[in-house]
């Protein structure tokens, strides 16, 4: 492709050739001087058909505005405008760019007052872009765009040389029919006697990819963006799994326990844990009133609708309006985040029942997460178990660890029947303690991360590295609890390799390792995105 930008001077700076952009700037004027609000107001903006009265001059409005279209991306484009310059062609790709007028044509070698004129020719180019694009028509947009393409035209005149105007001369009759300058095309324009800056008056416009817009754009703009974030979430609803739904529910209660705990050390990450409720909560609490297409079990649909009035009180809590806020209880809000757990784990159990595996309640795998409290309660108790099975005596004694609840003072044939049963190779009292606690996690497994939990030859990042590698952490482990395992800072977890890859953006889902062995025995179903078609 030929390299369309100015040619540079060794300065690097730009130059333009500023004959050409005067003669693209007059048949602009040319063509927005053929649509006067006097006689062109009255057409509606609608076109009534062939059989209207006034089709065809509706049809010559159309034919009048698309010229004028065209000739401001020439003009633009003159002026190293590049890419797509029409405003439905920058919807679907990267829009246009336009350096130099960024810049206020700052970027080229000529006088001031000609990067002035440039800067009134580039901006009058915008306001008739705009004038030529919107349905309703836009009076204000080409009477600007005029007065600056009168004064834009006048001031370049004053900064070419003569031999640029000689180029040029040709077209002053026009320009003087068209916008009335110069008064006299018979002779040379007088010396420019207008504005060196564009006025505050005229300075101010909503443009969008170098279109100026109407005063309702960016309610517009609001209204279709928000427009489509439903349409995305009713697609969602209504296409999701009940795995899906469960894990977007998942996502966003994880998101509010750790926002309630404070676990984050940033704005940034605060930032991602508010979008990720947010969003969340925003889709689910329209669950009741979009149902799914797929056949949930009755039940399930139950849950789902009792999540969704959570969701919505939750969401009112995360993200309302502070009037809104203010009439939420902090009660009210507590118990819409238990109504929603709940709603939850009835979920979580009918989605392992409807991907034929075990029921939530009676296969471990499903079980309430082994909390991180409980793993280093159980790694204190088996040590101090091992310290005592060492102990002398051992055999003829059953030692409890600290905050186990011993049993009311049995019979001493009773206590030497367990202790002999318990002695028996492989299944002593420590051990078969810590299998009932660890749900059947192998011994070896217990013993090994006890091992690493006190070598002090390893960093905090090789122990968890390690533990994790033998019983994985929960994915609710936050970094404070993680320093008390290991009797360090919650700082010095947060700087560890470990944390970095395994929990600081591991994954968006927040059921983590507990879920992936189930996902991965689903079919999975990728959620639709706005832009798909309805099937």
């Amino acid at each position: 492709m030929a390299d369309t930008s100015p040619p540079l001077s060794a300065g690097g700076l730009a130059h333009f050739d500023l004959p050409t952009i005067f003669r693209c700037a007059v048949e602009l004027a040319e063509a927005a001087a053929g649509l006067s609000e006097t006689e062109w107001a009255d057409l509606p903006a609608d076109c009534e058909g062939p059989t209207s009265p006034i089709f065809e001059r509706q049809m010559e409005a159309s034919r009048r505005l698309r010229r004028t279209e065209e000739e401001t991306q020439r003009l633009k484009r003159s002026l190293r405008a590049t890419g797509p310059l029409e405003f439905r062609g920058s919807k679907t790709d990267g829009g246009p760019r336009w350096e130099s007028y960024d810049q206020r044509f700052n970027n080229t070698t000529h006088d001031r007052i000609v990067r002035l004129a440039l800067t009134k020719l580039a901006t009058a180019a915008i306001d008739l872009s705009g004038f030529a694009t919107w349905r309703e028509w836009q009076w204000s947009m080409r009477e600007t765009g005029l007065r600056l393409l009168a004064w834009g035209l006048a001031q370049l005149w004053e900064g070419m040389s003569e031999t640029e105007r000689s180029r040029v001369r040709d077209r002053l009759s026009r320009t003087h029919k068209a916008i009335g300058w110069p008064a006299n095309p018979a002779t040379d324009p007088p010396a420019y006697d207008g504005p060196d800056e564009i006025p505050l008056p005229d300075q101010y416009r909503i443009v969008a990819n170098y279109i100026s817009c109407h005063r309702d754009y960016p309610d517009d703009v609001q209204k279709a963006g928000n427009n489509r974030v439903k349409q995305g979430q009713e697609k969602f609803l209504r296409r999701a799994t009940l795995v899906q739904f469960v894990e977007t529910a998942e996502r966003a209660e994880q998101a509010l326990q750790a926002m309630a705990k404070r676990d984050f050390d940033s704005a940034v990450e605060w930032d991602d844990l508010y979008t990720k409720a947010f969003w969340s909560l925003a889709c689910l609490r329209r669950a009741r009133e979009i149902q799914p297409r797929e056949a949930w079990p009755v039940p399930a649909l139950e849950q789902r609708k009792l999540l969704a009035d959570a969701a919505d009180i939750l969401l009112t809590a995360v993200g309302g309006t502070p009037e809104a806020k203010a009439g939420l209880k902090p009660a009210d809000v507590d118990e819409a985040f238990r109504r929603y757990n709940a709603a939850l784990g009835k979920l979580r159990e009918a989605s392992a029942m409807s991907a034929g595996l075990p029921s939530y309640k009676e296969d471990a795998y499903w079980r309430d997460p082994f909390t991180l409290e409980h793993l280093i309660y159980v790694l204190r108790v088996y040590e101090e178990l091992k310290a005592k099975d060492a102990a002398p005596g051992r055999e003829n004694a059953v030692q409890y660890g600290s905050g186990l609840e011993k049993p009311s003072d049995p019979a001493p044939a009773v206590v030497q029947a367990e202790a002999t049963t318990a002695a028996a190779p492989g299944s002593n009292a420590s051990l078969a303690l810590m299998r009932v606690f660890t749900n059947g996690i192998a011994d070896d497994r217990i013993e090994k991360a006890t091992r690493l939990l006190g070598d002090n030859k390893l960093t905090v990042n090789e122990k968890l590295t390690k533990i994790d590698a033998l019983i994985p952490f929960p994915a609710t482990s936050s970094a404070e609890q993680l320093g008390d395992m290991l009797g360090v800072t919650k700082q010095a977890v947060l700087k560890t390799d470990w944390w970095i890859q395994n929990r600081k953006g591991e994954k968006d889902s927040e059921v983590g390792r507990r879920r992936e062995g189930h996902r991965k025995r689903v079919k999975y179903y990728e959620a639709p995105g706005p832009d798909e078609d309805d099937e």
